[in-house]
């Protein structure tokens, strides 16, 4: 054996007592490096995007959007109308508005919480006709009211949520 064969059979019983990882060790350190750093930057990620979004909002969620979709983080919660169980929350102890089930539409307004509306409506008319033949009048007071009607636009459903925390 040339003295070049022995040190190569050597050199792994040389790192070990020098304490120089072999290429293997180094590969896998640097694996598990990439993986640590991958889930803090995906945790930093979704700290940056949830301090852009205020306690309180209200977004529309496209929940089951696929089979495989994340359930809706902790600190949210879908509006539909549930008590809030959650001291760390300031919505701790109070009901959310039921805004998945009620069909209702959002509109802005100053302060949140007013509602108004109807889901139907009627038009109705009430009139005067004199009607003259010959010497004869006549005074005709016709009145009727509309059927209701279905004047929903065209819509696509979502789930709402709102960020308790």
């Amino acid at each position: 054996m040339t003295f070049l064969q022995e040190m190569e059979q050597n050199a792994d019983e040389i790192r070990r007592l020098l304490g120089v990882p072999t290429a293997g060790e180094v590969a896998l350190q640097f694996t598990a490096m990439s993986v640590s750093l991958a889930r803090e930057l995906v945790s930093l990620t979704q700290s940056i995007a949830l301090s852009l979004t205020p306690v309180g909002a209200i977004i529309a969620w496209h929940k089951n959007a696929a089979t495989n979709f994340p359930p809706l983080p902790a600190n949210w919660l879908e509006c539909n109308g549930q008590t809030v169980n959650d001291p760390t929350s300031p919505f701790h102890g109070l009901t959310l508005s039921d805004l998945n089930t009620t069909n209702l539409f959002l509109r802005g307004a100053p302060a949140s919480g007013g509602a108004g509306g109807s889901t139907s409506h009627n038009h109705g008319y009430n009139a005067t006709t004199d009607v003259t033949a010959g010497a004869d009048t006549s005074v005709v007071h016709p009145s009727s009211t509309t059927t209701t009607e279905n004047h929903l636009p065209p819509y696509f459903e979502v789930v709402w949520v709102i960020r308790i925390k």
